[in-house]
């Protein structure tokens, strides 16, 4: 997933490029006089829990958007065993239909998702994009094969809940770990209704 990085990177770059400073962020101290946007900037910066926690449900919203369409493959090549498609009403032409629609939605989705997480930015002063490449560097420049492996690189200053989160750095591993654990979620949930039929 390092080309979802680099597209996600490049085009955050892009848009700053072309937004006037005032929007982009990038305004002097002296221009800014909004006491309730200074005080919201104030508070998101003091912590990193509110970034990591929604790049987290973002990151499993875009790995539940690309592996939608293979979900689908999968009840359309069982249809028979699972019979979810007649348990619908739903015909075998329409399912491709939803499967061609899944497929077309993913660029235009992602190209949606850059301007809110920029606008997210904006809103609460977070520096995501600094902190996904921090998270980069911190990957690439790892001590171990596997990060979740480095005790010493947990951050004590995050939460328990995110602690773990924040030592993968979103990376291919994070992914990784995501997609076997909705493979064994749909896997499961599958074959539960396979012989429930």
């Amino acid at each position: 997933l390092n080309w979802s990085y680099n597209v996600f990177s490049a085009m955050i770059h892009s848009v700053r490029k072309l937004l006037p400073p005032i929007i982009s962020g990038d305004q002097n101290d002296s221009t800014s006089n909004i006491e309730d946007s200074e005080t919201v900037h104030e508070e998101n910066e003091e912590t990193l829990e509110p970034l990591l926690g929604s790049y987290t449900s973002y990151s499993c919203d875009v790995l539940s958007l690309l592996y939608f369409p293979f979900i689908m493959v999968v009840i359309m090549i069982f249809r028979e065993e699972a019979e979810m498609m007649k348990l619908y009403n739903i015909k075998e032409s329409d399912m491709e239909y939803y499967l061609l629609f899944a497929l077309v939605i993913i660029p235009f989705q992602i190209a949606a998702d850059i301007f809110m997480q920029n606008s997210l930015e904006l809103l609460h002063g977070w520096k995501t994009f600094e902190y996904l490449e921090y998270c980069r560097a911190r990957f690439l420049q790892r001590e171990m094969w596997w990060k979740g492996l480095e005790t010493n690189t947990l951050d004590e200053c995050i939460e328990n809940s995110l602690r773990s989160v924040d030592q993968l750095c979103f990376s291919s591993q994070y992914y990784m770990l995501s997609t076997l654990h909705v493979n064994a979620i749909v896997y499961l949930v599958l074959g539960i209704v396979m012989m429930a039929e």
